[in-house]
């Protein structure tokens, strides 16, 4: 399972997409839980009388909200999910695609930019991880995490973001670990 990336730039920004790329299998069992839920979901108001049991109604919406909050979103983030991040020289743009829907734009604003790999698995001998972004605090000169990737990356991948970032401005810094981050003196 590797997760597609495509990378645009120019001189003023980088567009990072990230797609994911979830394994047949589990597509299937997630697609059957959810067409169960909608399933019983379905047949639990032709179960009970509504007009016996006013009380019944509640349960059944919240059920139907919990169904469509959680296992669907989680079912089309699996089948379509994208993460699109455009970097400047200031800002960090984030959405998320679902295919149906997209989130709303997310801003965060920074002084110096930290890019971090944090290895989550080995797939297949390779070394996938999380892309972390964090903004250097020149007060406090404490680290603030700003965004986390959700979909995994190989390591050679991260690198070639990074080094498409680090031609965008010297204020963007790139550490494998955060004890690499620690050990730099700002």
């Amino acid at each position: 399972m590797r997760n597609d990336y495509k990378i645009d730039s120019d001189e003023t920004y980088i567009s990072l997409t990230l797609h994911l790329n979830s394994t047949t299998k589990g597509k299937v069992i997630l697609s059957t839980i959810v067409s169960v839920l909608i399933g019983v979901l379905i047949y639990l108001p032709f179960s009970f009388s509504i007009k016996n049991n006013p009380d019944v109604i509640l349960p059944i919406i919240v059920f139907a909200i919990i169904i469509f909050v959680f296992p669907i979103r989680y079912l089309l983030w699996n089948l379509f999910g994208k993460e699109h991040i455009i970097i400047n020289k200031k800002k960090l743009i984030i959405d998320k695609d679902y295919g149906v829907y997209i989130t709303n734009l997310e801003t965060q604003q920074f002084e110096k930019l930290h890019l971090e790999f944090e290895r989550n698995k080995t797939f297949e001998k390779i070394e996938c991880g999380n892309l972390i972004f964090k903004s250097f605090n020149k007060d406090t000169n404490l680290l603030k995490c700003i965004y986390t990737s959700s979909i995994d990356l190989e390591l050679k991948v991260i690198n070639e973001i990074k080094n498409k970032i680090s031609k965008l401005d010297s204020n963007i810094f790139f550490c494998k670990t955060t004890e690499e981050i620690l050990a730099k003196n700002y």
